[in-house]
């Protein structure tokens, strides 16, 4: 008899302590939760629409801000005064999806600039000086489906350009004076759309036809 209520009471203990931690667990949640909901102040140069939805819009930016919401998911930083974009410069901001580069001052891209945006499907980079895409300037993005690089000055596409990038389905060249690609710069990605124009060198359609490897659809 003695033995059944020591168990019992081992039971019972076992039982209070489980739903202690699980009250724990739910308590720790909904504190998660209040706080990615909580108003975060936003730049001055910013309008937030939400904690998940920036604008920076020809806001006088040199460079990327480090005090968004940290949680932003939508992030537009057109016409602003942009110069280089440097290794992890969005390490603060994993949540990021969409991503506006468009009309900045942009002639530099270092190697791993995007990295920790595991979760970013677009990202559009045109209308800017950039005259060259270096190794690993995409690395990482391997969720990135639309990739916009319009009207830009691309002149070489170095080997592993794109690498780690192989969800891209639609890259989007247009108007630049792209002559030479590297070896590998595609390596990994097939089955992309990548939209030229008839301004742009015919050699660099005929480049891409001629990879070996890869499945591209040159419009």
């Amino acid at each position: 008899m003695k033995k059944r209520m020591r168990f019992i009471v081992s039971t019972g203990r076992t039982l209070a302590v489980l739903l202690l931690i699980q009250r724990c667990c739910d308590a720790m949640q909904e504190f998660q939760k209040q706080q990615t909901q909580q108003p975060y102040n936003c730049p001055k140069q910013c309008i937030c629409l939400s904690s998940t939805q920036v604008l920076c819009n020809g806001g006088g930016l040199s460079q990327i801000p480090d005090d968004l919401p940290p949680y932003v998911e939508h992030l537009s930083l057109i016409k602003n005064n942009i110069r280089q974009l440097k290794t992890d410069a969005f390490q603060r901001y994993k949540t990021l999806r969409k991503l506006y580069l468009d009309g900045n001052a942009i002639s530099q891209v270092q190697a791993f600039a995007f990295r920790g945006l595991g979760r970013l499907q677009e990202l559009s980079m045109q209308n800017t000086p950039l005259d060259r895409l270096g190794q690993f300037t995409f690395s990482g993005l391997h969720n990135l489906s639309h990739l916009y690089l319009a009207n830009n000055q691309i002149r070489r596409i170095e080997s592993y350009a794109f690498a780690g990038t192989s969800s891209i389905r639609l890259l989007v060249l247009t108007n630049n004076p792209t002559v030479r690609i590297d070896s590998s710069a595609f390596a990994g990605n097939s089955y992309i759309t990548i939209r030229l124009s008839t301004s742009t060198d015919g050699g660099f359609s005929n480049v891409l036809k001629n990879k070996r490897g890869n499945d591209f659809n040159v419009i």
